[in-house]
Formats: structure tokens, C-alpha cells, sequence
């Protein structure tokens, strides 16, 4: 006889008591009610898995469906039908109060209804309320990395029971003697550790418990759960506020607040842009360069969460044929594309590209144009700003324009003018000097940056350094591919051309090679060269590259994959790579100051390797799939 989880409604058969995906207790009254009314389950003993040598590296999650992915993030708070007590009234004001210091968003769920979410913004943490349930959702790099070392594949996420105080660790079904665990179990009252596994609950071994313990696990959960306490409290708000969420005072609330974004707060008048000039109605898109999301959303530019990138917040008209990104508050760029009813200095998309250069030129400096192949660079070098028009297969009718307004327009000047000169003397010169000119600058990383991928010839160790927008990240691996070190949010160091980590420094050496040293007056060692990069990077990149092995698949490519439009540490397309019989890795790619891109996990920001595209093909290196890919 089957029966099913009231939680999440699948289906088991009837010896399983709990549910793989949710966690909830399938036994019913008669079963549960022998002395053990409201406890987990009975905990047997072993049947735990063997932790995995340690130091094993890190494995890219294999694919699950996406409805999968989105169930496993929750832990639904309410089970059942609960009565709330409080009065209606109550309810509005709890929900007020949430509104008050969280975003506030609507997503449609794949088997029907709305999902309405309190995304904390500056903290780690979301309140998910559906018809059925409540979910808090935390992001915790700590529980994900400490996993990663022992071969189990965690998201990135815990979850929170409000009601039992679990904490449960969602894992990509670890293979177990007797079967797979989906969850592991810290329950904050008790300081216990238990798992799930095929429906049943049981201890943790004391082999696995002593390590969560030891890299601090309990302490990292209860850290982040008091810290979520503590912005409650801070609002006058308490867990119980958050545990009886009531579906339709949460429906209500959100829905008002997105039709309305400024209700419950007065407005100025008139909307300021940046430069306190009011914003009625979009006449050209140049007149709205700069103002900030208030006054964009005044001017019926919506949130369109499918656009939102890493950091940025995409609005857009009703058609979306006009995106506008903020990150902070500020705009970063503008997209026009098919359709688009605006213009810009009166150039339309749909118009020529040479029309446009005659347009755009008496406000901006040409620094490329050809229409043969599509496209129009522009740059005003005292604004900050560069603008890409074109087109995505060739010809003289534009398809997209995009505005950069945060761009290093000195150094965009530069590459090109560097670019054209190797190109006017390479006439002259034999294909061999040339690629030695080309190698020495791409090697350099003063001149090129340091992003890339770099190998020591002489011992075989690499490291990867990728500009992730405005954070530089490093890993670093010996010969045999193992993981030996990585960090984050390293910074530059002007005085010395270095890139500076809290553990590790990276500076050209004397024989223009990257060399290593750990921290400052530590040990020096290596000469590593760049392996990475090229002059001349395809512009069009999407589409699908493999073997028989390896299938990497580019979508959602925003603008051109050039210096003249986009920055270093740019992220603008989508990437999916299926390798090693059936790892899947879900990524963005990052363009580096050599003309390659990184290939960065889009929840994690874990680096997976440089890639470079040109000539039809993508050469990938750093990774553990490094190759050469034909486009398919």
C-alpha cells in the first residue's frame, strides 16, 4: 500500500517513515503513538557511510532536474494544517515588518502555484512562504567546502526547522551500504547529528560526526541561525512571527508591495535621476543613463529576475527589448535589442550601422567600425563609457545595442591601439615573430592582468586566477590535478604590480614568469607561464563544443565577447558542462584580460578552468577536462 508525504506529496511504499526529499515524518498516528509521539524516528545504530580519503578534489554536483534542486534548498516549517492563533491584523503587521529590511520577490513553482520570498540582501538567509509551507534558507560556503573534502556534494544551502530545530544538510544522494543519504541532521536543542537514508533515520558514525564537529560545523550552523535571530529581533520580530507565516497575508503584502514599489513610504517629487533631473518618460535612452532604480521603475521598468545576473539587478519594459542592470543602487549598463521602441542619440536598433556611426560620432569617439562584419565601437573616455552596436551574424543592420557605463575606457583604447599596431607590422614580419610578440605580452600578467590559467613547466603545477566582477580569486594545484590551495577576494597592490591574497602572493619574476610566495617575506617558488588567452577571441561564442566525452554548451550570451565592449571580470553567458561520465557543472563565464573567460560555478563562484574561444573551437585549460573542442 502506497502513502504519501503531506509535505512534498511523493509517493513511498508503505515500510518507508520518512520522506528522502523533505524530511518529513510519513508514520501515521497508530504508528507513532507507542511512547515515541513527536520524536524523529527510532535511531538504529551504524549504517553510516565511510568517510572518503581526505584531500580528494573537489567534484562538480552531477545533474539533477531542476524541480529537484529547487525542493531539496527548503525545510518546510509548518507540517499540516496549523491554526494560527494570531488574529489576520497580526499577520499584516509581521509581514510590514519583513517588508521593511528584506527584497521582496514572486516566483512561479514548476508544478503550479506562486512561491513569494524575503531575500535578506546583505545576509545569508530567505524566508520561502508557500500554500503549504514555510521555509527558511540559508547559503553557507563552510558546510559545502567541508563536504567537498570527503567526496559529497552539497549546494551550498542548509535548511532550518523552526519547529523541531534541525538544521539539514541537503546532499546529492551519497551512496551508502543498504542504500543512498539525502540529508544530514544537526538538531541545534540537542547537539545531535543523524542522517536519512532510503526513508530511514540514523545515527551518524562517531568517524563522521568527529569531523563535522572538528571543522566546526554546529558552530558555523548556529552562527548563521543566530544571526537570523538577531535580524528579527532587531525588527521586532521574532522566529514564532516567522514559524505561523500565513500564505495569504504573505500573498497580499508581497503583491502590493511589487505593483507598488514605493507603498507604505512617501515619494519625492519629481523622481530624481542621478543628476537631479526628473524622470517622466523614456523620449531616448541617453536621457535615462545614470538614474537609479527608483526612477526607473517610475518609468515602468520592472525587475525581471531571469535576467538578474551575479550582482546585478535587471529591470526591463514589458517586452524586455530594453534592460537596464543596476548593482548597489547604480546602473551598470543598458541593452536595447529587437523591438526596442527608443532610440538612442536617435539611432534606433533596426537602423544601419553606418548610420549609426554617423550618429554616434558626434557624441562619442569611433574606436572600431566595420560593417561587413557587424559592429561599432564607441567609447567616451571622460564619462567612463563605452557603447557596442551590431549585429550577431554580420552585415550592416543593427540587432542589439549595448551601453557600458562603468568602463575602463583607457584600457579598452589601449588594447585596440596595441592590437592595430601588431596587426600594420605584422606585414613585415614572419608568422613566427609574431607569435613570439603575442606570446611575450600574453604571458606577462602585469600587461595582460593575472587572470588566466598558468603552468610551471618544470615542476607541472598549475594555478588558475579569475576576475569574478570586482573580486580576483585563485586555486592552486600540483601536478597530479589535486587542489592545494584556494581563496577569494584577493586585491591588487598598485606599488609592487602583485596580486595579494591573505595566503598567498603572486608577482612577475624576474624572468617575466608568475612566481608565488606565501604572504609577505614567505617562501618564493615557481615560474609559471600563461597557457591561456588569444588576440583574436570569437565574438560569437554560443553554441555546443565536444567530444565524445566532454559536451560544453554556451546559451544567454549577452553582448560580444570583446575588449571594446566588455570589462574584465564581465559576466555574460551561460555555460553547462558534461564531462567525466555524466559530471555536470552549471556555470557563468568571466571575461580575463587575456582573451579568455573563466569558467565560474553559478551558486558556489567556485573556479572550473580558462577557457578560450577562436576559430571555431575552445581550448580549455586548468580544469580536469582540458582540451580542444570542435563547435558540433
Amino acid at each position: 500500500m502506497k502513502k504519501k508525504c503531506s509535505r512534498c506529496g511523493k509517493e513511498y511504499d508503505s515500510n518507508v517513515n520518512f520522506c528522502t526529499v523533505c524530511g518529513q515524518d510519513l508514520r501515521d498516528s497508530t504508528e507513532s503513538s507507542g511512547g515515541n509521539s513527536g520524536q524523529q524516528s527510532p535511531k538504529s545504530e551504524a549504517q553510516a557511510p565511510v568517510m572518503p580519503e581526505m584531500g580528494t578534489p573537489k567534484k562538480p554536483r552531477k545533474k539533477l532536474p531542476y524541480i529537484i534542486v529547487g525542493i531539496v534548498v527548503l525545510i518546510m516549517v509548518i507540517a499540516g494544517a496549523v491554526e494560527v492563533i494570531t488574529g489576520g491584523g497580526n499577520q499584516n503587521k509581521v509581514v510590514e515588518k519583513l517588508l521593511e529590511f528584506t527584497s521582496p520577490r514572486a516566483e512561479d513553482m514548476s508544478l503550479g502555484g506562486q512561491k513569494y520570498i524575503f531575500d535578506s540582501m546583505d545576509e545569508n538567509w530567505r524566508i520561502e512562504v508557500t500554500e503549504e509551507n514555510v521555509a527558511v534558507v540559508f547559503v553557507n560556503d563552510e558546510i559545502s567546502q567541508c563536504l567537498d573534502s570527503t567526496g559529497i556534494v552539497n549546494e551550498g544551502y542548509f535548511a532550518y526547522d523552526l519547529d523541531q530545530q534541525n538544521a539539514n544538510i541537503y546532499v546529492d544522494d551519497v551512496d551508502s551500504d543498504g542504500g543512498h543519504i539525502s540529508i544530514y541532521t544537526y538538531n541545534t536543542g540537542s547537539d545531535q547529528w543523524t542522517l536519512l537514508k532510503e526513508g530511514q533515520r540514523y545515527d551518524l558514525s562517531e568517524e563522521f560526526e568527529t569531523y563535522f564537529r572538528d571543522n566546526g560545523l554546529p558552530e558555523a550552523i548556529n552562527a548563521d541561525i543566530g544571526a537570523f535571530r538577531a535580524a528579527l529581533s532587531a525588527h521586532d520580530l521574532t522566529m514564532e512571527d516567522v514559524t505561523n507565516l500565513d500564505y495569504k497575508s504573505v500573498e497580499k503584502g508581497v503583491k502590493d508591495r511589487l505593483s507598488q514599489p514605493m507603498a507604505g513610504e512617501q515619494q519625492e517629487e519629481p523622481m530624481p535621476s542621478s543628476d537631479g533631473q526628473a524622470a517622466a518618460a523614456i523620449n531616448d535612452v541617453s536621457e535615462i543613463l545614470g538614474i537609479n532604480q527608483e526612477a526607473a521603475n517610475a518609468l515602468g521598468l520592472k525587475e525581471d529576475i531571469d535576467l538578474d545576473m551575479d550582482g546585478m539587478t535587471a529591470l526591463t519594459n514589458e517586452d524586455f527589448s530594453l534592460a537596464v542592470f543596476y548593482e548597489n543602487e547604480s546602473m551598470m549598463m543598458v541593452r536595447m535589442s529587437e523591438g526596442c521602441p527608443y532610440p538612442f542619440h536617435g539611432v534606433y536598433v533596426g537602423d544601419t550601422i553606418t548610420e549609426a556611426e554617423t550618429k554616434l560620432a558626434e557624441v562619442y569617439e569611433v574606436i572600431d567600425s566595420d560593417t561587413q562584419s557587424g559592429y561599432l565601437s564607441l567609447v567616451d573616455e571622460d564619462e567612463g563609457i563605452s557603447v557596442w552596436v551590431g549585429n550577431f551574424t554580420s552585415g550592416d543592420i543593427i540587432e542589439q545595442i549595448t551601453i557600458n557605463l562603468v568602463a575602463d575606457v583607457a584600457a579598452q583604447k589601449d588594447a585596440y591601439e596595441s592590437l592595430m599596431g601588431d596587426v600594420s607590422q605584422g606585414n613585415g614580419e614572419t608568422e613566427a615573430t609574431e607569435a613570439e610578440s603575442e606570446e611575450s605580452v600574453l604571458t606577462d600578467p602585469v600587461t595582460m592582468g593575472y587572470g588566466g590559467a598558468y603552468v610551471d613547466d618544470e615542476t607541472g603545477e598549475r594555478a588558475v586566477i579569475a576576475y569574478i566582477g570586482y573580486e580576483t580569486s585563485y586555486v592552486l594545484y600540483s601536478s597530479s590535478g589535486e587542489q592545494l590551495f584556494s581563496e577569494a577576494d584577493c586585491g591588487y597592490e598598485d606599488a609592487s604590480d602583485s596580486l595579494v591574497g591573505e595566503f598567498h602572493y603572486f608577482f612577475k619574476n624576474e624572468n617575466g614568469l608568475l612566481s608565488v610566495s606565501s604572504g609577505m617575506g614567505g617562501e618564493t617558488w615557481g615560474n609559471y607561464r600563461r597557457v591561456s588567452g588569444t588576440y583574436n577571441s570569437d565574438v560569437r561564442i554560443e553554441g555546443t563544443y565536444g567530444d565524445d566525452d566532454t559536451t560544453i554548451v554556451v546559451s544567454d550570451q549577452m553582448v560580444d565577447l570583446s575588449r571594446d565592449i566588455l570589462p574584465t571580470g564581465a559576466d555574460f553567458a551561460s555555460v553547462e558542462i558534461t564531462y567525466n561520465n555524466g559530471m555536470v557543472i552549471y556555470g557563468r563565464l568571466y571575461t580575463q584580460g587575456d582573451g579568455s573567460v573563466a569558467i565560474i560555478d553559478r551558486d558556489t563562484q567556485s573556479i572550473y578552468g580558462m577557457a578560450t574561444f577562436t576559430d571555431g573551437k575552445v581550448r580549455i585549460n586548468g580544469s580536469s577536462f582540458d582540451g580542444t573542442y570542435k563547435r558540433i
